[in-house]
């Protein structure tokens, strides 16, 4: 037994060593090729890194001015880092230096001598979209679809009107005196769309009453009619949500407001502002006028709106929550910290301004701004009595920074201004927090994430200072 076992490790031996591996053996039932490695794909790049490492892109989206207008785009002050956006509107910044977050600031100069600064302070990605606003032009000749049905229920046969609500479609209509209706969809079809009815009777201004109607899961193909629709107003706008609202002492409340705005599927379907602009009480409301939510409107998600206090009101100004309600009866609310400008010294009104001394160190501004706050602006304009002043500057700022001290700006290839406030300047101050916004540099994507369910807030103070 003993010498069959050494011939058997003397076999191996051999084949090793001469190179001739025999294949290793399959298992019985295993019939798995085994991979080539020299037929392989290659793996996966990884992903491009989320941190300025040596380049950073920016789409300043800047539309072309008026002719012998001017636009850089400059970080920091400029001294390195300087260049005008190609036809597209992009600039590219390429070196070793460019490590971590950046202060990008994209200067405009246009024929009258006026120059625009809008920097925007700590972006860490490597490829940012300057948040100013580009609208996609409507599409041509979309494709149509038609609906025709019969509104039931009706009280006011001159009142009513019925909207066609769905992703990516839209549509409204006048309802016929007999209830009878045919609606033009228009947009991304073919979809499927809900038709919501809503009946106002404004005979009494100060008692508005409405009555709303759903139908939902119309399937709209496109170029074709859909007949037989027929949509029931048998919601009236009759119940009440109580409200509990924090935080809102701080602010002026001779300004304030509260109303629900309603979603099906994430699309708008109607607000009660109206029902609420109408009512005689000042101040927060206790309740606000809403639907009870029963069939078909069992999947409406609604939406509370607070608005408090006016921007011009020192020194809070104005904020504006908005929170999902997952209760239909009631609903609590708080309000965040106001913004405010605490340096060189708080804000003046807009015809008393408050008088700034720059001292030694130079100008900065510093404000205070509740710690949930994701990004801040402060706006500076030339009031309108200071004409002389051709400059403004705004800056947009992570909540985490509370002050600013401007700095020189680079106006072409060998020219710099340094910033000299003079006279009376407007200035603004907001912050923001929105829900479907994970971090600051989520802002400066190519198209930021929105959702109407999530919640949300902003602050805004405006007032003036008087440089001497």
């Amino acid at each position: 037994m003993r010498r069959g076992l050494l011939a058997l490790v003397m076999v191996g031996w051999v084949a090793a060593c001469s190179g001739n591996t025999p294949p290793p053996t399959e298992e019985p039932g295993d019939s798995t090729p085994q991979p080539d490695p020299q037929t392989q794909p290659d793996p996966p790049p990884p992903p491009p890194p989320q941190v300025i490492s040596g380049s950073l892109k920016i789409h300043t989206r800047w539309k072309t001015g008026p002719e012998g207008s001017s636009v850089h785009v400059q970080l920091g002050d400029g001294t390195r880092f300087f260049k005008r956006p190609d036809a597209s509107g992009d600039v590219t910044f390429e070196d070793p230096s460019l490590v971590g977050p950046q202060n990008v600031t994209l200067v405009v100069k246009d024929p009258s001598g006026f120059s625009q600064a809008f920097t925007y302070l700590a972006l860490e990605r490597p490829e940012v979209w300057l948040p100013l606003k580009s609208e996609d032009p409507p599409a041509q000749n979309p494709p149509r679809a038609f609906i025709s049905g019969k509104v039931t229920g009706m009280r006011d046969t001159h009142g009513v009107y019925l909207h066609a609500v769905g992703q990516g479609v839209r549509g409204s209509s006048l309802v016929n005196a007999d209830g009878s209706f045919r609606i033009q969809v228009e947009g991304t079809l073919p979809a499927v769309v809900d038709l919501f009815a809503i009946e106002e009777d404004t005979s009494n201004p100060f008692e508005p009453k409405r009555v709303v109607g759903l139908k939902r899961g119309i399937p709209a193909p496109a170029w074709q009619q859909v007949s037989g629709q027929d949509v029931a107003l048998d919601h009236p706008v009759d119940q009440r949500m109580q409200l509990t609202v924090n935080g809102a002492q701080v602010y002026q409340q001779d300004f304030a407001s509260a109303w629900l705005v309603f979603y099906q599927d994430g699309q708008y379907l109607f607000d009660t502002y109206r029902d609420t602009f109408h009512s005689p009480t000042r101040g927060i409301p206790s309740s606000v006028p809403t639907i009870a939510l029963t069939a078909p409107f069992d999947t409406t998600r609604a939406m509370l709106l607070v608005d408090v206090g006016a921007a011009y009101e020192l020194p809070s100004g104005s904020a504006s929550a908005r929170v999902p309600v997952e209760n239909s009866s009631s609903v609590t609310l708080s309000f965040p910290k106001p913004m405010t400008l605490t340096s060189p010294t708080a804000l003046g009104s807009w015809s008393e301004p408050a008088p700034v001394f720059s001292g030694p160190g130079g100008l900065v501004f510093r404000w205070s701004v509740d710690a949930a706050a994701q990004l801040v602006e402060l706006s500076m304009t030339p009031d309108f009595d200071n004409s002389f002043q051709k400059f403004s500057w705004k800056v947009t700022a992570p909540g985490s920074v509370t002050s600013f001290k401007p700095f020189r700006l680079r106006l072409d290839e060998t020219s710099y201004m340094n910033p000299s406030f003079r006279g009376a300047y407007r200035l603004s101050l907001r912050s923001q927090f929105d829900g479907a916004i994970g971090h600051y540099a989520d802002f400066f994507t190519q198209k930021p994430a929105s959702k109407p369910l999530a919640p949300r807030w902003w602050t805004s103070l405006e007032g003036s200072l008087d440089f001497k």
